[in-house]
């Protein structure tokens, strides 16, 4: 989509950013083109790419028009898909690299065009997969280009040449010597006979060594080679080839220089410190948005507050495989809802049988599977969507086995929008479930299907780096007018269907306990709740006014699932021995 090469690039460059966002966001890493299509073709949308939706139906009507063709028939296809796409309009622009691969690109296509004679005709997912196979299969040698202090090369193109300085990348034992792929079109023993290469690891081995030996004496200086120690699970050690080379344990947290003058180049670097003044406070004109998370970011790190909520600089979402998390999190949000609109009160759900309950459960199960058919049609096919919905009902009937075990209550909303406003911050939040208890006063009710649940005990903290419930509260109890006397999380998946939470007394659930008997809290419901209200008018005084320092309250903890680090440049700002001393209490 980004690519200046495709058609439209210029007139549409914003628009296909937007909509790469979009794709991460509603689309899985495997979609038909009808769903893309139908994405980019919303007019009253940002994402709307007009020259890009007209160009894809061309190249739609153009593959319809092919069913069974030979490799030559093909290949003439696809070079004229590409043309329409703009493709290769601008040979003349290219690098020197780019020329080189696109030379061999045609190469490859010329090739594969010569197939005829053996795959005779076949459809387009085969020509696809086999022209695929055979790019996979081949090695394009890089340009040497004199003009350049580093060049990259893999070991059997660096044959030949010299170097003043060389550096073996990625020779761990798996990679190095390459693995035996043997062709499968030659018989075995002749491939292994003869020695073609990568017909047995024998073989491998004997090419590897002396491919190595090779670039060892093509240059008079040092010689470093490098290697992953881990790769997922697995375990990695160096490769054989290096038996002779001496082992150097590194300071990862430093950098190597391959001389004195890359060192003395690195250390002329300065960064320069930027000061956001009184011309980064929040102006009535801004729209945000972020809800709770504001708080909690602002608390964690003002700088992650800043970034994610002013300048909406979040990093582009993982492309989901499959129906993600969040898409099965608002499925049972829907399911719940209609629940607790159809059972209002305790009285009501130990009054329902068996059959009435799982009826109950069936009508909501639905209504959440409806909601998934129509965001993503072509993944809840019958068999997913009855799978989805077993998953669904089991999860509600643990869920209102937890429930009966409270005492009395009343479902007072579901869904609930409540607004907190303070100057010209205003925040909209939708509470999720707002109950009556026994003694008149409020309990607040956050649905959580995830494995994480962020600690209540936390609250106690001065910087805690979850603040939703604290505003549920406060928000609650200026909105509707009413004593909130419990907050809660209840955690609703396949391991856990529990409540975590904090009550001034006992009348929510034998889970949630009252806060004079947590050994965290050291004041009364009272004192706490006023101090979570002080605690949320400096925060939102602290973003209004602009205030974005990089300050992660819990070091490296608080940064490690922020993924702004390349932004905030935190590890240069505090070094990684500053976070290790904060996280000892021993920051200054």
């Amino acid at each position: 989509l980004q690519s200046p090469t495709l058609i439209g690039h210029q007139q549409e460059q914003e628009a296909r950013i937007q909509l790469e966002t979009q794709i991460r966001q509603k689309l899985t890493d495997r979609c038909t083109l009808s769903q893309l299509l139908r994405l980019m073709s919303r007019q009253d949308k940002s994402y709307h790419c007009p020259r890009l939706l007209e160009v894809l139906l061309e190249l739609a009507n153009l593959a319809r028009a092919h069913r069974f063709e030979t490799p030559a028939e093909w290949v003439r296809l696809f070079e004229e898909q590409l043309n329409s796409l703009g493709w290769l309009q601008n040979q003349h622009l290219l690098e020197t690299t780019q020329a080189s691969l696109l030379q061999g690109w045609k190469a490859l296509l010329k090739c594969f065009s010569s197939y005829h004679s053996n795959l005779r005709k076949i459809d387009r997912a085969t020509a696809l997969a086999r022209l695929r196979t055979l790019c996979q299969k081949s090695t394009l040698a890089e340009p040497f280009d004199p003009t350049l202090q580093v060049s990259l090369y893999n070991l059997n193109d660096a044959v030949g040449l010299e170097f003043t300085h060389i550096w073996l990348s990625g020779f761990d034992d798996r990679s190095q010597p390459a693995a035996a792929s043997p062709s499968p079109f030659i018989p075995h023993k002749l491939q292994r006979d003869a020695a073609i290469p990568g017909s047995h690891s024998d073989v491998q081995l004997k090419l590897a060594r002396q491919s190595f030996h090779t670039i060892c004496r093509s240059t008079g200086g040092e010689i470093h080679a490098s290697y992953h120690q881990q790769d997922g699970d697995e375990n990695l050690r160096a490769s054989s080839l290096l038996s002779g080379f001496r082992e150097v344990r590194t300071d990862h947290s430093k950098p190597v220089f391959l001389n004195r003058l890359a060192e003395g180049a690195c250390d002329t670097v300065e960064l320069d410190n930027l000061r956001l003044d009184n011309s980064a406070e929040l102006t009535t004109q801004e729209t945000l948005k972020g809800g709770q998370a504001i708080f909690s970011d602002q608390s964690s790190c003002p700088f992650r507050a800043f970034a994610n909520h002013r300048l909406n600089c979040r990093p582009l979402e993982p492309i989901n495989n499959g129906l993600d998390a969040r898409s099965r999190g608002t499925a049972l949000h829907i399911a719940l809802e209609r629940l607790f609109t159809m059972v209002s009160s305790q009285q009501q759900l130990l009054a329902l049988t068996g059959l009435q309950a799982q009826d109950l459960i069936s009508q909501c199960s639905d209504a959440a599977i409806e909601y998934l058919v129509s965001q993503n049609p072509e993944l809840m096919t019958p068999r997913f969507s009855s799978l989805e919905r077993q998953r669904l009902q089991k999860l509600l009937s643990a869920y209102l086995e937890l429930e009966k075990e409270r005492p009395v209550f009343e479902v007072l909303a579901a869904e609930k929008t409540v607004s907190w406003r303070q100057q010209q911050l205003q925040v909209n939040l939708k509470i999720d479930r707002i109950d009556r208890l026994d003694d008149g006063t409020l309990g607040i009710i956050d649905y959580k299907t995830g494995k994480y649940v962020p600690s209540v005990g936390r609250l106690a903290e001065e910087r805690p780096e979850n603040l939703q419930l604290p505003l549920y509260h406060s928000a609650a109890a200026g909105s509707l007018g009413d004593t909130v006397s419990a907050i809660a999380i209840a955690q609703i998946n396949a391991e856990n269907v529990c409540f975590h939470g904090l009550a001034a007394s006992d009348n929510f659930h034998s889970a949630v306990k009252p806060v004079s008997s947590r050994s965290e809290f050291d004041q009364d419901w009272h004192t706490l709740t006023d101090e979570w209200r002080l605690l949320l008018a400096r925060l939102a005084t602290d973003f209004i006014q602009g205030v974005a320092l990089v300050d992660p309250v819990n070091g490296e903890k608080t940064c490690e699932y922020c993924r702004l680090q390349p932004l905030c440049r935190v590890r240069e700002v505090r070094p990684s021995h500053e976070y290790q001393d904060q996280e000892n209490g021993e920051l200054d």
